[in-house]
């Protein structure tokens, strides 16, 4: 039997897109296992989530990973993740990194901005993709990552 456990709730307020387009909020989770352990791989790979695994290539591998609909999120991928492709696909933002398997996973933060939206000034924010949610109409989000 496996249960989720959310990583991080998205706090009242937080800029959850899917509540305006009334559907659930979306939320980091990680799977646990009958043994109380995450059913995620060293790589970041969710099996609940995700479904399993397409290929078992280790080393330099292109993984997709799903994206919470959020003005601000952080997702957890290996070390050193190249962030190379981000869409938008059957309602659901996903993103393609070139990753490394072996790599020890790390939090990577983002922020979405809606055209006219005010951008957090002291940020230091690179450009990696645009999506599109439809709340009546199409509603384009330009992501960032926050860089240290």
């Amino acid at each position: 039997m496996t249960f989720q456990k959310a990583l991080s709730p998205a706090p009242e307020n937080s800029g959850d897109l899917d509540s305006m387009a009334g559907k659930p909020a979306s939320k980091a989770c990680e799977t646990v296992g009958s043994a109380g352990k995450p059913d995620i791989d060293l790589s970041g790979w969710d099996v609940a989530l995700r479904g399993p695994r397409m290929s078992e290539a280790t080393g330099k591998v292109i993984f997709k990973y799903q994206m919470p609909v959020l003005e601000r999120f952080t997702m957890k991928l290996p070390t050193g993740a190249q962030i190379i492709r981000m869409e938008d696909q059957g309602g659901m933002f996903w993103l393609w990194a070139v990753v490394d398997t072996g790599a020890p996973l790390e939090d990577r933060h983002f922020h979405a901005y809606k055209t006219g939206a005010a951008m957090d000034a002291e940020a230091n924010l690179k450009y990696v993709g645009f999506c599109a949610v439809f709340v009546q109409m199409e509603l384009g989000l330009y992501i960032f990552e926050v860089m240290p």
